[in-house]
């Protein structure tokens, strides 16, 4: 394998070659930049008018949970990029629509040289949209783990056994870092709001487990390199908003949703326009 060489100060001359710079000007999933001098008055009249025909106390939790998430997206995947450290391309890369298809392309053929044909092309096809679609509800930490598997297969199947161990490490890394933060972005984006708050519930509790088990001593936990990679990369993009609306979030939770509907409505909405 090659060294690494910075091209442009950003990418690795791997990572161009694995195809990462012509994403740039690929198809976007969307942005969702929105106006930072919104009043608190416009906030709270945005929010009522979002959740006027909702029936029921835990779709108005939904609806606002998720309008507070897809506002902070932005700034979340710059904060991802900072603490994955992601060079900032990655963030345009993050976007494409077939972010998963081209990183993985990109390892096999252009990094590993395999060479190309379509049953292969297919088959990544096929599990990247899998992947989105995410049938099973598996985490983004959890679906990239099947991309890193398949990669690894894939490799040692062409190139023999074991030869998945010398691929470059810091390629690798990125790659699948910036895999998880597509299917963070396309859980938020793409899906039902109910879906996008239930992941964020689903990884929270994973954390909350696997906090658990380490500081238990658990014996499962014995053969860790590090016992918190796991806890590291089950962040969600919530964690990556700014503290303001990830304690508006946190709050949003906490309602009774027992409450009667219109006071429910009351309490939820003082709380998204605070």
């Amino acid at each position: 394998m090659q060294a690494y060489i910075s091209i442009s100060g950003s990418l690795t001359e791997l990572e161009r070659d694995a195809g990462v710079a012509s994403l740039l000007s690929g198809p976007r999933c969307g942005s969702n930049r929105k106006d930072v001098g919104k009043s608190k008055e416009e906030a709270y009249k945005e929010a009522a008018k979002a959740i006027a025909l909702l029936t029921s106390t835990r779709q108005v939790k939904h609806r606002l949970i998720h309008l507070l998430m897809k506002k902070g997206l932005d700034n979340a995947i710059s904060r991802y990029c900072a603490y994955e450290k992601l060079p900032k391309v990655y963030q345009t890369v993050c976007r494409s629509a077939d972010c998963v298809e081209t990183l993985v392309r990109g390892m096999l053929y252009k990094v590993c040289r395999l060479e190309k044909h379509a049953a292969l092309d297919a088959k990544i096809g096929e599990m990247a949209a899998s992947l989105r679609e995410n049938r099973d509800n598996l985490s983004a930490y959890d679906r990239v783990s099947i991309v890193q598997q398949f990669i690894h297969h894939r490799v040692d199947i062409a190139l023999g056994e074991g030869a998945h161990t010398s691929l470059p490490v810091h390629h690798m890394q990125n790659s699948l870092s910036a895999c998880r933060l597509h299917l963070l972005i396309i859980d938020l984006q793409s899906k039902h709001e109910a879906y996008a708050v239930y992941m964020e519930e689903l990884s929270r509790i994973a954390t909350n487990l696997e906090r658990d088990r380490i500081e238990s001593g658990s014996d499962a936990m014995a053969d860790r390199v590090s016992p918190y990679w796991r806890i590291r990369h089950l962040k969600t993009l919530t964690h990556f908003i700014e503290s303001g609306s990830r304690k508006r979030i946190t709050r949003l939770r906490e309602i009774d949703e027992d409450l009667p509907l219109e006071e429910f409505r009351r309490e939820a909405l003082g709380i998204y326009a605070s």
